[in-house]
């Protein structure tokens, strides 16, 4: 007696391909490096900003940096409870999205401490929760491909992230050039506008 061949996902180019056929994989990828691509764009270039344009001191930068990451953890963790509770997703990501734009919008045109820590701890925090809320309404959106399959795209999308890290923070000194920063957290902005498009 012969058992029946499982079927298994396509590989190589072709399961790619398939994958990209899913529903929303193309856009969900494209937004995904979108917003990699602003982040990897203006992440590595804050702390400089903070020092060489905002004349913050050692301990005011430690007091910014450290308020930004407590403030985008607690606001990651809040959005994703409630998130998780909703039928539809999208709207938390797109306030995350737009959080991440008016946050890079307002840190190019504010050169000074008090305004700076305000941007991070109300914007930029939810701006960080993009990168899980994407995430997360990517899962949802593959509801119902066969699993591995499902597995096979969600990993696509993390290397996707992963490339645009590649990319970003050469390009972003390119564009920092000679203490341009507004140009840098402008495009990051612009990637964060961009990849609620998709």
């Amino acid at each position: 007696m012969t058992t029946p061949a499982t079927p298994t996902a396509p590989s190589g180019l072709e399961g790619l391909g398939a994958m990209l056929r899913l529903p929303h994989a193309a856009g969900l990828a494209l937004s995904v490096f979108l917003l990699g691509f602003g982040l990897s764009l203006a992440v590595p270039y804050l702390a400089l900003y903070a020092v060489n344009r905002a004349g913050m001191t050692p301990l005011q930068l430690g007091v910014f940096l450290t308020v930004n990451a407590v403030s985008a953890v607690l606001v990651a963790t809040l959005l994703g409870r409630w998130s998780d509770r909703l039928p539809n997703r999208k709207p938390i990501l797109l306030l995350t999205l737009a959080a991440g734009t008016a946050a890079y919008a307002l840190i190019a045109v504010t050169p000074n401490f008090a305004g700076l820590l305000l941007i991070g701890s109300l914007l930029l925090s939810l701006g960080a929760a993009a990168f899980p809320q994407v995430f997360s309404f990517a899962r949802a959106s593959l509801n119902g491909t066969p699993g591995e399959l499902a597995e096979r795209a969600m990993t696509l999308l993390r290397s996707v992230f992963s490339l645009s890290w590649v990319v970003g923070p050469g390009l972003g000194a390119a564009l920092l050039g000679e203490d341009r920063y507004h140009a840098v957290f402008l495009a990051a902005a612009a990637c964060f506008a961009l990849a609620a498009a998709p």
